[in-house]
């Protein structure tokens, strides 16, 4: 089980029901060297040279995504790429001070050790939903379905699917000294406040996604390097009122 990564092929990826997968969601401004030194040492976790590696499974397990703020640096080029969508969801969860980190919507303070440690404890909670994903890269433009299905009736919650785009490497030459940049979010393929899901415990919900990169991205400075072979595609089903994220892919 992993995040699906698109290298031009149609691919799949499977998640069952029975076991939450983590998601961490970190406001951050990728200018500012208050920021960097957290991203860096968070980023490290999910490397297998490093001796802080959290392991192959959890890795596997574990979908991730850095929102860049508009603060204390407005010139943050990730941010001035998509600053509404990443402005929504620093509003949904009251972020006033950065960096910020979520896990699986609940407060996970700002370090990386907090962060790391709220994604160990969400992986395998029981949890009555999955997603499917299918599809993939066809000629430059990302087709795709996501399926959320239920084993219990959750139609009187107030669920939303949210499905993003990441890019998982990014090379910039930052004013914070860091400049391997993870998981930096591109785009929202549902609305940034989700898509509504009415899930009765019967019947899977399947929606369908045609989306291409936006060039440039983020701006036209050829010294910021990306690959699309880095695309990721995340998607999570998320309690609206409550914040809790049942489940992610």
């Amino acid at each position: 089980m992993k995040k699906i990564v698109l290298f031009g092929l149609i691919i799949s990826s499977f998640l069952l029901g029975a076991e939450k997968k983590a998601l961490t969601e970190i406001m951050t401004n990728e200018t500012w060297p208050g920021c960097g030194p957290q991203d860096a040492a968070f980023d490290a976790y999910f490397d297998p040279n490093n001796t802080n590696y959290v392991g192959e499974e959890n890795v596997a397990n574990w979908a991730r995504v850095k929102y860049s703020m508009s603060w204390p640096s407005s010139t943050d080029p990730f941010y001035l790429a998509n600053s509404t969508e990443q402005n929504a969801r620093r509003t949904y969860y009251g972020v006033n001070g950065i960096p910020a980190g979520f896990g699986n919507g609940s407060s996970a303070g700002s370090s990386a050790a907090t962060w790391r440690s709220s994604g160990l404890s969400n992986i395998g909670d029981p949890t009555p939903v999955s997603i499917v994903f299918n599809g993939g890269m066809i000629d430059d433009e990302l087709q795709m379905s996501v399926t959320v299905s239920s084993e219990s009736d959750l139609s009187t919650a107030d669920l939303r699917l949210f499905v993003c785009t990441s890019i998982d490497s990014v090379y910039y030459n930052s004013p914070s000294a860091y400049d391997d940049f993870e998981n930096v979010f591109v785009d929202f393929l549902t609305s940034s406040s989700g898509q509504d899901l009415d899930l009765d415990g019967v019947n899977d919900i399947t929606e369908e996604f045609n989306w291409s990169m936006p060039s440039p991205w983020p701006n036209t400075n050829p010294n910021i390097i990306w690959d699309i072979s880095d695309l990721n595609v995340i998607a999570f089903v998320q309690n609206y009122t409550s914040k809790d994220v049942l489940q992610a892919e």
